[in-house]
């Protein structure tokens, strides 16, 4: 169906800037599914979702860079909002 293309798109090493992207992407996407799939409701597990996602950012930031990031008293509280 992509035909040439396909093989363009995907033979290309991803950047760093995209790489970033596709998991931040993934996080989301996935603590959206699990907690909608865990109720029927939307405002609770939209919110679930929000806290985990942000959550889980910190905790590879933390991972990554050695220390809690100093933005994260800004992060938590407009995600959560």
């Amino acid at each position: 169906m992509l035909g040439a293309n396909a093989r363009v798109m995907f033979d290309r090493p991803m950047s760093e800037d995209q790489l970033t992207w596709a998991v931040t992407l993934g996080i989301s996407v996935t603590a959206a599914v699990v907690a909608h799939s865990l109720s029927r409701r939307l405002f609770l597990p939209s919110l679930v979702a929000a806290v985990a996602a942000t959550i889980v950012f910190q905790i590879i930031d933390y991972v990554q860079l050695g220390y809690l990031d100093p933005f994260v008293i800004v992060a938590v509280p407009v995600v959560w909002r």
